[in-house]
């Protein structure tokens, strides 16, 4: 099953977790960015509620994941705010003090140069985890994509790759 939590503020949301859930996470993940989808990657849900859109992709292993969010035009977005948006499944909670940063790394998303933050810390598991998050426009206003998974199975060329993806 899966736990989400996203506190944007936001009271009431739709989530799309049907037989279709691939043509739904599709049809939400086309408001925020086209994207190819890395090998062993599958949608695990979307959530679409008043005028927000967050799509979630699963890896092969159960700590890997991939989250879209994007924010209606006209909010302003701030990282320390999105930090606050916290989407979860109950495999993987990371609490915000227990990551450390690591680097800023230049990167191009959607065709603008945008930084990705890159930071470690442990998951609920005591496993080292490593997450990397930039801001960028969406198609339909200010968007984050954040690429998570414990350190033993990080692949940078996998993140490269998704973010390069990102149409």
């Amino acid at each position: 099953s899966v736990l989400i939590i996203v506190t944007l503020g936001m009271s009431g949301c739709t989530i799309l977790q049907a037989e279709n859930l691939y043509d739904d996470a599709k049809n939400v993940a086309r408001m925020i960015a086209s994207y190819d989808m890395p090998k062993g990657y599958s949608e695990q849900f979307a959530v679409e509620m008043l005028g927000y859109q967050v799509v979630s992709l699963i890896g092969p292993e159960e700590s890997s994941h991939i989250y879209l969010i994007q924010v209606p035009q006209g909010i302003e977005l701030t990282p320390d705010q999105l930090q606050q948006a916290r989407i979860m499944d109950n495999s993987d909670t990371i609490e915000p003090k227990q990551m450390q940063f690591v680097e800023n790394r230049p990167v191009v998303i959607r065709g603008q140069s945008v930084t990705l933050v890159i930071q470690e810390g442990l998951n609920s598991e005591n496993q080292p985890y490593r997450s990397a998050t930039a801001l960028f426009e969406g198609r339909n206003g200010p968007a984050l994509v954040n690429i998570s998974a414990a350190i033993t199975h990080w692949d940078q060329a996998l993140v490269d790759a998704f973010l390069a993806s990102l149409d």
